[in-house]
């Protein structure tokens, strides 16, 4: 009988914890939505010093993922990213992560070097 009990006391609190983790993760979603901002994207994206020099309209920068709390950098240009992860340290962040990977072309055999920054702040 008791582990009749126990067993519907687990099954209870698994329930509840749950429900509980789905309502604050779409809370926090909504929230995070909510705050995004296109800050950095919209600067990465007009500013002169981040313009591609052989492609019009294309910036050397892309931004994967903007909030104010977050922010994440992506480009295969390495002293673009470190003048663009210098700019986003002035305004209070710092880096949490930095991911460096290849990719190779489709029509060629070329490799390129690309780099990712995953920033944050407080």
């Amino acid at each position: 009988m008791n582990n009749k009990i126990l067993f519907g006391s687990i099954l209870a609190l698994s329930a509840i914890g749950f429900l509980s983790s789905h309502s604050i993760g779409d809370a926090f979603a909504q929230t995070t939505n909510a705050s995004q901002t296109t800050k950095w994207t919209e600067f990465f994206s007009t500013s002169k010093d981040f313009k591609h020099p052989s492609v019009a309209g294309l910036s050397l920068i892309d931004v994967l993922y903007e909030s104010d709390k977050t922010i994440t950098l992506e480009s295969n240009y390495a002293d673009a990213i470190w003048r663009a992860v210098d700019a986003v340290k002035a305004d209070g962040y710092k880096i949490d992560d930095v991911i460096e990977y290849e990719t190779q072309g489709y029509l060629n055999d070329n490799v390129d070097l690309n780099f990712m920054v995953i920033m944050s702040k407080d």
